[in-house]
């Protein structure tokens, strides 16, 4: 998981590049990645092994916020957005090495 976000304001319709860290939207919440720190950790598939596929998911959800913890982990975040989404989209881009 290379990023996990919450708390994006509802008229945000775009993140800058580099939008991790300092130029999040106000109120927007980044939590821990797979290496146990907030913010966005870009893909390194191992070299020479292809071409890897990276999705991004975004909800649209029922409540204006989610209180979780900055390590709730990805079945933590599953688990509260049950009941809550109202739509969702995922795009896949690959990227290898």
């Amino acid at each position: 998981m290379h990023w996990l976000v919450i708390n994006l304001p509802p008229e945000t319709n775009s993140l800058a590049e580099g939008a991790s860290g300092p130029n999040m939207p106000p109120g927007a919440v980044e939590l821990n990645n797979s290496w146990g720190r907030p913010g966005y950790g870009g893909p390194q598939p191992p070299k020479g092994t292809g071409d890897h596929p990276y999705v991004i998911t975004i909800y649209a959800l029922s409540v204006p916020k989610l209180e979780l913890r900055p390590d709730v982990g990805l079945e933590g975040f599953k688990q509260a957005l049950e009941g809550k989404i109202l739509d969702q989209a995922s795009i896949t881009g690959y990227y290898g090495r």
